[in-house]
């Protein structure tokens, strides 16, 4: 279960507005300022934007709260960061509003106030910002900041799995899987754990080849057992060693019930596999 609130990332915002449903239709300076930011050129996206923060353009308010908070193109400063946020968010900008509530959250920037955090995340995931909807799910999942909440947090973390938030589906398929805060549902927690497979999720791949394997949700089915565990073997980077051996650990097991045909059919599909 994918249960730590992740930060919302700033390449989400400065590679364009489609993630923040509030940000008003790219102009020339905005459209600038994120090809500056994708060339690691973080001085002139604050040069861009500074100005329009300054005469209360949200979006602008909102770069350099990024800016700020992680150190990009200025010395990182989080007073500067939250005070940014403040102002991008009392106009409604769902992503200000998102990263303020994290601020609050951890106490940086900020004095450490829950109600605030939870504000301020209510405000965004009611804006229909996946980030923020995962993060409140979160909260009420593990009961931090506010009561635990099953009914809430299982809310949450199917709208934003609608939307492809991955952690999300993550964890409502870990739900339906161990049956908590709802009835026990294995077909459900595969359709969940496959839309975050199927989206990278490594973890999930390995859960979905051990379904494959064993017949629980899903149909029994070594060949596809093979492919996703093939699939996250390949995937796991050296510094998660421990998690690829098991994952080869496990595509060796469903190997012993493959023809070698079956196999070969297997390794072709993991290997034309992308993330989608």
């Amino acid at each position: 279960m994918i249960a730590v609130a992740r930060r919302f990332l700033p390449l989400l915002l400065l590679a364009g507005c489609a993630a923040c449903p509030t940000c008003p239709a790219a102009a020339g300076p905005h459209e600038d300022a994120a090809a500056a930011f994708d060339e690691g050129d973080y001085r002139a996206v604050y040069r861009l934007m500074a100005p329009l923060a300054n005469k209360e353009d949200a979006l602008a308010q909102t770069r350099l709260g990024i800016l700020y908070e992680n150190g990009l193109g200025v010395p990182p400063d989080y007073l500067e960061a939250a005070r940014w946020y403040l102002a991008a968010a009392k106009q409604g900008e769902a992503t200000a509003e998102n990263n303020l509530a994290y601020l609050y959250l951890i106490g940086r920037g900020v004095s450490q106030n829950n109600a605030l955090a939870v504000k301020w995340y209510k405000a965004a995931a009611d804006q229909g910002l996946a980030t923020a909807q995962y993060d409140l799910a979160v909260l009420y999942d593990e009961g931090k900041a506010l009561r635990r909440n099953y009914i809430e947090a299982l809310k949450w973390y199917r709208m934003a799995a609608a939307q492809g938030h991955v952690g999300a589906a993550g964890n409502l398929a870990f739900h339906y899987e161990k049956g908590i805060g709802v009835q026990q549902d294995a077909a459900e927690a595969f359709t969940w754990y496959r839309m975050a497979a199927e989206r990278g999720d490594l973890a999930s791949q390995v859960v979905i080849g051990d379904m494959y394997w064993t017949g629980n949700g899903i149909a029994r089915d070594p060949l596809q057992a093979f492919k996703w565990f093939s699939i996250a073997a390949a995937g796991y980077p050296e510094a998660q060693a421990q998690a690829r051996a098991e994952a080869r650990r496990k595509r060796f097991m469903a190997a012993t019930r493959l023809t070698p045909e079956q196999q070969a059919e297997a390794e072709k599909q993991a290997a034309a596999w992308q993330p989608g």
